[in-house]
């Protein structure tokens, strides 16, 4: 459900009034992410990624990698992009506009439990990146995942190499 949380107009609270009724996923939604202007949105599930026009409460495109399941979604700041984490613990970066995978990023041995897309300020070794045309749109993008070894990773989104590593609370960097 897309909901628009509106105020009174006479000081008496507010409330929720119910703006569209998105479905079309199959089984459980196991994370959204919504764009910053609130324009689109994505949801994922165990059998996919579907991105909606929350105008227009209509579906734009469904995003299958492999028949893999989902088990979490991030927009790239300019809502061109879209990551979505699996359960074989991989990433893969789409091109929104194309609903195309574009790369997929292996992760490690442990599970990724959550994702998102940022800019990234820290330096990367541009020699790494390989000569397509969606590179110049993802330089500077990074897609940061949280796992169950208590790990936080920052992934290059163009070239799917890490770029930085979070130690967990006991100080070992994995």
């Amino acid at each position: 459900n897309v909901w628009d949380l509106y105020l009174s107009q006479k000081g008496g609270g507010g409330g929720l009034k119910r703006r569209h009724h998105l479905k079309s996923h199959m089984g459980a939604v196991m994370c959204v992410a919504v764009a910053a202007d609130g324009a689109l949105a994505v949801s994922a599930s165990q059998e996919a990624a579907i991105i909606w026009d929350l105008k227009r409460g209509q579906m734009l495109d469904r995003l299958v990698y492999m028949n893999k399941k989902m088990t979490g979604v991030a927009l790239s700041p300019d809502s061109a992009f879209v990551a979505t984490s699996l359960e074989d613990r991989s990433i893969v970066v789409w091109d929104r506009s194309h609903a195309r995978g574009l790369l997929v990023i292996k992760t490690g041995n442990s599970p990724v439990l959550s994702i998102k897309m940022a800019n990234f300020q820290g330096q990367r070794d541009e020699s790494r990146l390989p000569p397509h045309c969606y590179v110049a749109q993802l330089k500077g993008i990074c897609v940061v995942s949280a796992h169950e070894d208590s790990t936080i990773r920052v992934w290059d989104a163009a070239t799917g190499m890490p770029l930085l590593g979070l130690c967990d609370p006991s100080g070992i960097l994995l």
